[in-house]
């Protein structure tokens, strides 16, 4: 898993991540083996995120993406279950 994931601890990483040309690749570790892809873009304070399972998108601050009533990003993050994927 290291080769094809980082592991994404603060909301601090996640910003310095998503800040590049076009974004990058994300996914979120759910209950029983699932995931949840997301394409996230950060710039001038808001994170672009594109939910890859069904094309929906959202534009967020940094404290809304700590919020669980709005997204589950956070809650991955502090439990250590949310991901930069790399492709080769």
């Amino acid at each position: 898993m290291k080769d094809k994931y980082k592991k994404i601890e603060s909301v601090e990483e996640l910003k310095k991540a998503s800040n590049v040309d076009g974004g990058a690749d994300f996914v979120l570790l759910l209950n029983y083996g699932l995931k949840s892809s997301k394409h996230i873009s950060y710039s001038n304070g808001t994170f672009y995120i594109i939910n890859l399972i069904d094309g929906s998108e959202q534009e967020l601050t940094a404290e809304e993406i700590m919020d669980e009533k709005i997204t589950l990003i956070g809650k991955g993050i502090e439990h250590k279950c949310f991901f930069q994927e790399f492709y080769k």
